[in-house]
């Protein structure tokens, strides 16, 4: 694969060739049977994003307000715990990438840092 990754599935590829084994089967996965993941899998896989639609509006505003907090884009990055599994910055590195893309991180309960 030349370049950067265009889509989530060459992303996941990238992941899957650089994490450690033990690692890559744990964020690959999912609880019990997997039937959550299998579900949400099929329901992305049929959202079609046609970028082309904003071409020549320059200063589209996707901002959103979430429970009060103005944030850059109609998203934020669910929680999902143990990131420190994936990068030894853990959730802070996450909560960092969240905010230079102008949106917010939902912590689990199952962080890898104390939230306060």
């Amino acid at each position: 694969m030349a370049g950067e990754p265009i889509n989530l599935y060459e992303l996941e590829a990238i992941c899957e060739q650089t994490l450690p084994l033990n690692e890559w089967d744990y964020v690959a996965g999912g609880a019990t049977d997997e039937i959550t993941l299998s579900r949400t899998r099929s329901v992305f896989d049929h959202i079609a994003l046609r970028p082309r639609m904003l071409a020549g509006i320059p200063d589209a505003d996707l901002s959103v307000s979430v429970l009060g907090q103005r944030i850059g884009l109609p998203f934020m990055l669910s929680p999902c715990g143990s990131h420190k599994r994936a990068h030894e910055d853990g959730e802070l590195a996450s909560a960092r990438a969240a905010a230079a893309a102008g949106t917010i991180l939902a912590v689990s309960a199952n962080c890898s840092y104390a939230p306060d």
